[in-house]
């Protein structure tokens, strides 16, 4: 190590971006809108829109082999969607379940479940770094919920938040450029 090895600029990446709201509200319109996007389904929220897509993961494994072709095969995409990402933990919980031999993500005590799900996602995390150093753009689409927040300091008021374990859904934004949420007035 030496000063030599300081950089002035760092090289240009495409950005990971969540993309959250309510359904029905245009986040899988939008993804589609992407430039030459593939979307990979952990949920069936493409209805009608004609773009192309992977079917609905039935399980992680089947999830990540998609997201490993893209990596290991050339294409004409330069957009990842994944759709959704309150879908896809629910296939994490299954994958650590049935790893582990328990009957529900939280069955183990003192949260070991969902800690065991945390280091799932950092895989997870890990395949999105590969795709981005492959030169994809990500949108990862989630939806939201709203949660009362209850401030001593100022009055109690709605926060829209993505549905998604608290720890998960810190590790997400932690890990995305950009983070938006819809929603209608």
């Amino acid at each position: 190590m030496s000063l030599a090895d300081i950089r002035q600029k760092a090289k240009l990446k495409p950005p990971i971006v969540v993309l959250y709201g309510p359904g029905g509200i245009g986040k899988t319109t939008f993804a589609s809108k992407m430039k030459q996007p593939v979307i990979v389904q952990a949920e069936d929220g493409i209805g009608v829109i004609e773009c192309d897509h992977f079917p609905v993961a039935k399980t992680y494994t089947e999830f990540v082999g998609r997201l490993e072709s893209l990596i290991n095969e050339n294409s004409e995409f330069k957009t990842v969607c994944i759709d959704s990402l309150d879908w896809l933990e629910t296939l994490m919980h299954d994958y650590v379940c049935q790893k582990n031999g328990w009957p529900d993500i939280s069955s183990p005590a003192y949260g070991k479940g969902y800690a065991a799900c945390l280091e799932v996602w950092k895989e997870y995390l890990a395949l999105l770094n590969a795709l981005r150093d492959k030169g994809f753009t990500i949108l990862q689409i989630a939806h939201n919920e709203v949660k009362r927040y209850e401030d001593p300091s100022s009055e109690p008021h709605d926060r829209h938040q993505i549905k998604l374990h608290r720890k998960a859904a810190d590790l997400i934004i932690e890990h995305s450029d950009c983070v938006f949420l819809l929603i209608t007035r």
